[in-house]
């Protein structure tokens, strides 16, 4: 079968009205917005090569994977690792088309036709049947990736060429909605909190401890200060502790999937 064709863009990507969804940064801190003035914010510990399903749409089966590397933390960390997010798996069954997303290159694999790997090094626009990519701010050490599909924009900040002692290669990585809805059964480490009914419990303006209410899970929060996803800035959030284990829908092993491609199977429990 003919190969889909790339087309290099060298302008700037267009920027459309969105919401967030959700995402993280670093090794890894989450982020997912509750409500409009409520954000949720909390780490997500592994183990070197586990891999996490982190969105899962079963009314579109939309899946979003990230498997786990573990680097050594400075002496005197409270943990013996950090953890990073190194790969990517974004899969679209309504477009029949799934991408994984490394530091270095991004691989295609369209059912019927064979993958194709495109390395991150210049500025690409890709569109077919109803989903957009695109490749813009590269830099030596760094670059971002839009998959736009629906009114859902995937975005990913590539860390590559990383020189410090204590760091990785890795992934930034959120989801903006422009009006395209996800399925109220959403799951996954960031789909779980969606949708969700939410209530702050002693979470006045002046209280820097709290606890809330998500759906029917009850846990102590912080309120504190994170950096966004995937932009420039900062998010005042109510932090969540040990995984946010008090808040999470299942289990902090039910997350985990067998391969990076592996579609997650939430039973009910």
């Amino acid at each position: 079968m003919r190969r889909p064709e790339l087309a290099l863009d060298f302008a700037p990507p267009a920027r459309v009205s969105s919401e967030s969804k959700g995402g993280f940064s670093g090794d890894p801190h989450f982020i997912v917005p509750l409500t409009p003035k409520i954000n949720l914010c909390f780490n997500w510990d592994g183990e070197d090569g586990e891999v996490y399903n982190l969105l899962y749409d079963p009314t579109q089966n939309l899946t979003v994977n990230g498997d786990i590397v573990a680097v050594a933390a400075p002496p005197g960390s409270m943990k013996p690792n950090r953890t990073y997010i190194s790969n990517l798996y974004i899969h679209i069954p309504q477009q029949k088309f799934k991408i994984i997303v490394r530091p270095y290159n991004v691989t295609f694999i369209p059912v019927g036709a064979q993958p194709f790997t495109v390395p991150v090094t210049t500025p690409i626009r890709f569109n077919g049947k109803g989903i957009r990519f695109q490749v813009h701010g590269i830099t030596h050490t760094r670059a971002r990736i839009d998959v736009i599909i629906d009114g859902l924009n995937f975005q990913v900040v590539l860390h590559r060429n990383n020189r410090h002692l204590y760091s990785t290669d890795h992934l930034d990585f959120s989801v903006r909605s422009s009006g395209s809805k996800l399925g109220r059964g959403v799951d996954g480490v960031i789909g779980q909190f969606l949708n969700s009914h939410v209530i702050v419990l002693n979470g006045d303006a002046e209280e820097k401890e709290a606890f809330i209410l998500i759906d029917e899970q009850l846990g102590q929060v912080t309120r504190t200060k994170k950096k966004l996803p995937t932009d420039r800035g900062m998010i005042e959030c109510w932090f969540a502790r040990n995984n946010a284990r008090e808040l999470t829908r299942h289990a902090h092993e039910r997350y985990l999937v067998d391969k990076l491609t592996a579609e997650p199977f939430y039973s009910v429990e």
